[in-house]
């Protein structure tokens, strides 16, 4: 079997343990992350060649409702600085500019191309339907634009529990 982890109501998983890195729960998190946001985990496909960052949420404000622009506006913020502090600390941590925790950082992560990799970024709200997905995947990617640039990201995806299970993320 895999690592399984129950994140915003859903069992994600199976993962190889060399492949996963559970960032959150981690003692880089506990010890020498404070004040750091982080997504739930980080993954690295078995070819090495796609670094997985995933963020899990039970649920997000209304994009399409005027009277929620203050929450839109903090969400977001959120979740960039989410993917942000998950990205930076990866490099940092691979890079061992945190020499006190790279024995836990996960083998193949280690032995990455990290200049050859593919960076995906998935926000998944797990009580979402599916018609409600392409307003926040739309927003997100627009709003974060310049981080995307920044780390030469294609796309960031949103998906829901039934998504999030088509791509093998959740069992």
């Amino acid at each position: 079997m895999g690592i399984v982890i129950e994140e915003s109501g859903e069992q994600f998983g199976p993962f190889k343990h060399e492949n996963f890195f559970y960032i959150e729960k981690s003692k880089f998190y506990d010890n020498g992350a404070k004040g750091l946001k982080t997504v739930e985990f980080v993954l690295v496909d078995s070819k090495k060649t796609n670094l997985v960052l995933v963020e899990a949420k039970t649920s997000a404000p209304n994009v399409n409702n005027p009277g929620s622009v203050n929450d839109v506006e903090n969400y977001i913020l959120d979740i960039e600085r989410k993917f942000y502090h998950s990205l930076a600390s990866t490099v940092g941590l691979v890079t061992g500019r945190h020499k006190d925790y790279v024995a836990e950082f996960p083998e193949n992560m280690k032995s990455i191309k990290y200049k050859d990799i593919k960076i995906i970024l998935y926000l998944v709200i797990t009580s979402f339907k599916e018609e409600w997905l392409s307003d926040w995947k739309d927003l997100l990617n627009r709003e974060l634009s310049g981080f995307k640039r920044a780390w030469n990201i294609d796309e960031i995806y949103v998906l829901n529990t039934n998504l999030a299970k088509e791509m093998k993320l959740i069992v």
